[in-house]
């Protein structure tokens, strides 16, 4: 695995729930799963759930049903940069919620991180210290999707109240590395990225980060974050 950098402040990061933004001179974020430093924003893949059978070509969701997704990346350099790893023969579970998912991998290019695929969890291999969860931190990054749709981060969230659905002492499998959970919150996107504390590479810590979605199935306008620390490496 390559060796990750410190965390550095993003410009963007794709959501499951809205369109794609440029980088501006404020800080923004916006975006599913954003994960990323104090002067830049954060952003995830945009898409949404379409109840309709998949094609071989699709993006699908847990169920199976299409993702129509929204400004995709076309770029073949900026996808190149990204070295998208879907599944790594690892998985990303979260027993008391019946998460149990593939690992995959994705490295921030230009300051955006862009989930591409609504199955899998991923960690941000040049952010934090993913290499070696007891040196520094993991940053793991998900979508959800508006219901009915279900992509990893639904299982995290409670969308009715709100807030996460998972609750401080249960743990979390990233591999072979277990944690226990600490605390979550919700932040709107525009404030994420501004979160000091967050981008500070700690030893032995886990950053979760997915959309918070709205019951109305509007677009999500804010980002729930769970922490946890690493009981096993």
């Amino acid at each position: 695995m390559n060796k990750s950098l410190a965390p550095v402040p993003p410009t963007g990061l794709h959501s499951a729930s809205g369109r794609r933004r440029r980088r501006a001179p404020l800080v923004w974020i916006a975006g599913i799963v954003g994960l990323l430093a104090v002067a830049a924003g954060l952003w995830l893949a945009s898409g949404v759930w379409a109840p309709s059978p998949a094609s071989s070509e699709s993006v699908v969701d847990m169920d199976g049903n299409a993702v129509v997704l929204e400004d995709p990346i076309e770029d073949p350099e900026v996808l190149a940069q990204m070295n998208v790893v879907e599944d790594d023969g690892e998985r990303f579970t979260v027993p008391s919620v019946g998460l149990d998912v593939p690992l995959g991998g994705l490295d921030m290019v230009d300051g955006e991180i862009t989930p591409p695929g609504f199955t899998s969890a991923y960690t941000v291999r040049n952010l934090g210290t993913p290499e070696d969860p007891s040196a520094g931190t993991t940053y793991v990054v998900m979508h959800s999707i508006p219901d009915p749709g279900v992509a990893p981060g639904n299982y995290l969230i409670d969308v009715a109240d709100g807030r996460a659905a998972v609750v401080a002492g249960e743990q979390v499998h990233v591999g072979e590395a277990v944690y226990e959970l600490d605390s979550s919150y919700v932040v709107d996107k525009a404030e994420l990225s501004q979160r000091a504390e967050l981008w500070v590479d700690r030893p032995g810590r886990l950053v979760i980060i997915t959309c918070q979605q709205l019951p109305s199935g509007e677009r999500s306008v804010q980002n729930t974050v769970i922490g946890a620390h690493l009981v096993v490496p």
